[in-house]
């Protein structure tokens, strides 16, 4: 696998969410300005990739779970669990289980901030 295919297949998965499908939940491939609640962002973590093997290089990708703009933090934490739950369930029939997902915290994004979990998921990238 390389860099985009694993990016893909984090996208192609999470495109498998039923609220995704339906419509309820946005999904974007790349980081964007701003976004409109609830969405998923698929982005890059940092460090990108680090040094695995003499063959591979671990990646990391990084999945930010928006649930709304932070000043509706405490209503909304409801739509954050549902959004990680799904997301999870999705990955992890793809083979791309997140290792860890962060609490809902304050995310900047754009000019705004958002209420915000972050999951993030690791595969081995072919050199």
């Amino acid at each position: 696998m390389n860099s985009t295919g694993f990016r893909q297949a984090v996208v192609d998965a999470l495109g498998k969410v039923a609220e995704v499908q339906a419509g309820t939940w946005a999904l974007l491939d790349a980081p964007p300005d701003m976004v409109d609640p609830p969405v998923y962002v698929v982005d890059w973590a940092d460090p990108m990739h680090q040094v695995s093997s003499m063959c591979a290089d671990q990646a990391e990708v990084v999945v930010v779970v928006v649930a709304a703009h932070f000043a509706d933090a405490a209503a909304n934490y409801p739509t954050v669990e549902a959004m990680v739950d799904g997301g999870k369930t999705e990955l992890a029939a793809a083979g791309l289980r997140p290792w860890q997902v962060l609490r809902p915290v304050a995310f900047p994004l754009g000019q705004l901030t958002y209420l915000a979990a972050r999951m993030h998921i690791r595969a081995l990238i072919d050199l």
